[in-house]
């Protein structure tokens, strides 16, 4: 959930992933894993320092590393969101 109490969905962790790293994602598709698109661990980091600070959360390149896509890093800045406005 946002700020606004909306959930996160892939496409807007797509877009703001772009905007900060289009070297890294180029002419990637939303539909594509980190895999396929040869993420590295420090673009995973990078990735993982751009959405903490967009959502006021703590993301960790781990966690994107299991997600491997950003369907399941939408999920997972998601529940944080949920953890952090249960607290």
């Amino acid at each position: 959930m946002t700020q606004q109490g909306t959930l996160v969905n892939p496409n807007e962790i797509y877009e703001t992933i772009k905007a900060n790293s289009p070297e890294t994602i180029g002419g990637a598709s939303i539909e594509m894993s980190f895999d396929e698109m040869e993420v590295d661990s420090l673009s995973l980091v990078e990735f993982a320092v751009v959405l903490s600070e967009k959502y006021g959360i703590f993301l960790q390149d781990w966690q994107l590393a299991e997600a491997g896509n950003f369907t399941g890093t939408a999920d997972i800045v998601n529940n944080l969101l949920s953890q952090k406005n249960l607290s």
